[in-house]
């Protein structure tokens, strides 16, 4: 079925456009938040070229790399990669599909990629967003045996099962057929 389904969403170049560029905006978030600051200070810099803006921008992006553990970057990049699949499957879905019939599709690639954000960042530093959100939730994290990547786990593992959701929404046809 998975298969099946990812051969008939992927046909177009357009979901593979969809899967790239929510995953860009997905690590853009993940690394321009952080660093948020800085980023206003470039964007607002009337000294900067427009191309060392880009620049500039672009290598924080590669700083995620340097900044997290190596299973915290992995389960960010899966984070970033479902949630692309996810994007391009709920558009799949919509130009197929009732619109109606989506709304939980939604809500769980929202929820997965909602969790896997609020896990982002190390206990040192009280995560980005989790720490920002609650204040002292870095302290909490900081217990657990992962140090707060479970939530990117969590994250991972939320996208997995809506992406094989909406793949099942997918896959069933638009009418039912009745046993006679």
């Amino acid at each position: 079925m998975i298969a099946s389904v990812f051969k008939k969403v992927f046909t177009k170049g357009r979901s593979w456009l969809t899967v790239g560029v929510t995953a860009l905006v997905m690590l853009l978030i993940v690394s321009w938040v952080p660093n948020f600051k800085l980023v206003k200070l470039i964007l607002s810099s009337s000294t900067i070229s427009f191309g060392d803006k880009v620049n500039v921008l672009a290598k924080l992006i590669g700083s995620l790399g340097a900044s997290t553990t190596s299973l915290l970057l992995i389960s960010t990049l899966l984070i970033a990669l479902f949630f692309g699949i996810n994007v391009a499957f709920l558009v799949h879905f919509f130009r197929e599909k009732r619109a109606s019939d989506a709304g939980r599709g939604v809500g769980a690639s929202l929820g997965g990629a909602l969790s896997g954000l609020l896990g982002f960042g190390c206990a040192a530093c009280g995560t980005v967003f989790l720490g920002t959100l609650f204040g002292g939730a870095g302290g909490f994290l900081a217990v657990l045996p992962l140090g707060g990547v479970e939530l990117s786990f969590l994250g991972v593992v939320l996208l997995a099962f809506s992406t094989y959701f909406l793949a099942r929404k997918i896959y069933r046809p638009v009418v039912c057929s009745v046993n006679e």
